[in-house]
């Protein structure tokens, strides 16, 4: 006979988020507009097309009071054994165009 116990524990900004009502991100957003900058707008974006399975894959793109733009880019590709693939994508200036890094394993 066997027997598989799992465990969850909240986390401790979990529990500071119940006991104040605010989430990590108005915080951020409160401490980016004190160091004088907004986020205008934000707008939806495709970033990959090809995912039959889970269909696409979106995020979105910053404009910033300060003129500067921010959209999440490609900048990993890892495979695995031809069937798992792992893309990440990390929020850069739009005017960027980051080094890929690819990773292959048998």
């Amino acid at each position: 006979m066997s027997f598989s116990m799992n465990h969850s524990v909240e986390s401790e900004e979990s529990l500071l988020q119940r006991l104040t009502g605010k989430t990590p991100k108005e915080l951020l957003l409160k401490e980016l507009e004190a160091q004088g900058i907004t986020v205008v707008k934000t707008e939806e974006v495709t970033l990959d097309f090809d995912d039959m399975y889970w269909g696409d894959t979106k995020a979105n793109k910053l404009f910033l009071s300060d003129g500067r733009v921010f959209v999440p880019k490609l900048t990993e590709r890892f495979q695995s054994r031809g069937n798992y693939q792992m893309d990440t994508y990390e929020y850069v200036l739009s005017t960027d165009t980051p080094e890929v890094i690819e990773t292959f394993e048998d």
